[in-house]
Order: structure tokens, then C-alpha cells, then sequence
């Protein structure tokens, strides 16, 4: 059988391609690919070997320097370890809470007893009941200071109306005691009678006005709206002609524990003027 030469040139360059099996490694050849190919395979399988032996298996015992497997067993050990310190820290953590919140509550309970150094006197806390001694004490010895200022201490606030049409008879229109000697304020709200003025008075049974036929007969046994015969010595305010309810005051000098009484009556004789909301406003200071 007789081959053309072109056929015969196409099998000589297919057989040129293909080599043969002893071809080294690289890309002139089929074979010489191939080669290159296994020799890639074994390099990969190589790598592949050493990665098996870093990764390890779930077997390895924890190991600080074994592989990865031995150090993610030796840092589970270790994070079991700081899950089991961590439980313990916060049970003891729990017991001093409740150990504080009890010791908070025995010291809220124990400042509640003592009180403030502004508890009124009385039983319910130890400055209240200190208080309370410190009063009984100053009311038997009547030693307390006192200095005028706006805190009203005692008070007499229902409406008097006065009844005389008398420029000479006077209404007993308060009765009150201040806690000590000192100053003080008094002060009420007074309204005229239609045409005519109102005039607050105050009187103390001290000084001049001693004997009690000066005071227009006042006495603490009159109850509050007394017509008195006359009108008392005592310290006489202002006269005020205002229609409205106005505040009138003055700073009075107490130098005996003694009952203050208030009283009011018309300059001009007209009745109907009208008095409310008295206080003695003073602060005790010593």
C-alpha cells in the first residue's frame, strides 16, 4: 500500500505531538504534558500530606504544640476550665450582693431610726425623740431664743368679724404663745369696715401692762370673739381704711415667755371690719 506524502507528513506530525513516555515534563509534547501534570500531582499531593499532619485528627491529645486538632483540644480544656472559675466567681459574686443588700437594708433601717437633724419633736426616730427632750426641757426652763423671720411658727387662721360699733370697746380676735424670748413678727390680714378703719392691736401682760385691769380685763380663760370693754394698752397698728384684705405686721420684742393676745376694734366706730390668718413668724435660734 503505497502513502501519498501529504497523508504521510499529516502522521508524522500527529506522532511528533504525541511523544512518547519517556518525554520530560513541559508543554512541547501530549507526553510531556502529561508529565508536567503528574509532577503537579505529586506536589499537590505533598502539600496535602503535610496539611493531614498540622490539621492532625479529633483524637490528638490537647497539646500546646502538637497539632491544630491537640490546640483546639487544649483551648477547649482551658476555656472549661475559665466556664467552671467564671460559674464559682459569679456565686460568689451573687453571695456579696446579697450580703451588701442586706447590709443596705440594716443601714436604711438604722438611718431611718436616727432620723435628721430637722425631725420635729416626737417618738418616731432618735432626733425626734432628742427633739422632743430638748423641748420638754426649754418649755420648763422657757430658755429658747427665738429671732423674727417669714416662718410662721403659730398661727390663729379662722375669719373674726368685729361686732362692736365702737370706737372704745375692742374684739379678742387671737391667743397665742411663742416657744421663747427674742423677736418675732406679727402679722394678719385685716379688712375695714364700709366707711371706716380697722385697728389691730397687741397685747403681752409685761412692763406697764402688767396688771390686767390695763389690758381691758384679757385673760386667757376669754374665748375668741370676747367683746372687751375697753381697748387694751398694748402695741396699737397702724389704722387701715383699705376695703380688701390687706397684710399688716410688725416686729415685736418678747422678753417673757408669756401669752400674746391679739385683738382689733374701729377707729371710727363702724362695724363689720374683719380679721384673718394671723401668725407669729419667728425662728427658733438657740
Amino acid at each position: 500500500m503505497t502513502i501519498d506524502p501529504v497523508t504521510l507528513s499529516q502522521i508524522v506530525d500527529v506522532k511528533s505531538r504525541i511523544g512518547t513516555n519517556a518525554d520530560a515534563s513541559g508543554t512541547n509534547t501530549l507526553f510531556a504534558r502529561l508529565a508536567q501534570i503528574a509532577a503537579y500531582v505529586d506536589q499537590v499531593e505533598g502539600y496535602t500530606d503535610t496539611l493531614e499532619t498540622l490539621l492532625g485528627l479529633t483524637g490528638d491529645a490537647a497539646s500546646g504544640t502538637g497539632s491544630v486538632m491537640a490546640r483546639l483540644a487544649q483551648l477547649n480544656s482551658v476555656l472549661g476550665t475559665v466556664n467552671t472559675n467564671a460559674s464559682s466567681a459569679n456565686t460568689t459574686i451573687g453571695t456579696v450582693n446579697t450580703n451588701v443588700n442586706t447590709a443596705n437594708t440594716n443601714i436604711s433601717s438604722t438611718n431611718t431610726r436616727i432620723g435628721a437633724n430637722t425631725d420635729a419633736a416626737g417618738t418616731s426616730t432618735i432626733f425626734a425623740r432628742l427633739a422632743q427632750i430638748y423641748s420638754s426641757i426649754s418649755g420648763i426652763s422657757g430658755n429658747y431664743a427665738i429671732g423674727a423671720s417669714n416662718t410662721a411658727q403659730e398661727s390663729y387662721l379662722p375669719l373674726q368679724t368685729l361686732v362692736p360699733a365702737s370706737s372704745t370697746q375692742a374684739t379678742l380676735i387671737a391667743k397665742l404663745v411663742p416657744k421663747g424670748k427674742g423677736d418675732l413678727v406679727v402679722e394678719a390680714e385685716v379688712k375695714a369696715p364700709s366707711g371706716g378703719n380697722i385697728i389691730l392691736g397687741v397685747f403681752q401682760g409685761i412692763g406697764s401692762n402688767l396688771e390686767l385691769s390695763a389690758s381691758g380685763s384679757l385673760d386667757w380663760s376669754l374665748p375668741i370673739g370676747t367683746i372687751l370693754n375697753s381697748v387694751p394698752g398694748g402695741l396699737n397698728y397702724t389704722p387701715s381704711s383699705s376695703a380688701s384684705f390687706v397684710v399688716v405686721s410688725k416686729n415685736v420684742r418678747i422678753i417673757e415667755k408669756m401669752p400674746i393676745y391679739v385683738y382689733a376694734w374701729s377707729g371710727t366706730g363702724n362695724a363689720g371690719g374683719q380679721v384673718q390668718n394671723i401668725k407669729l413668724k419667728y425662728d427658733v435660734v438657740g
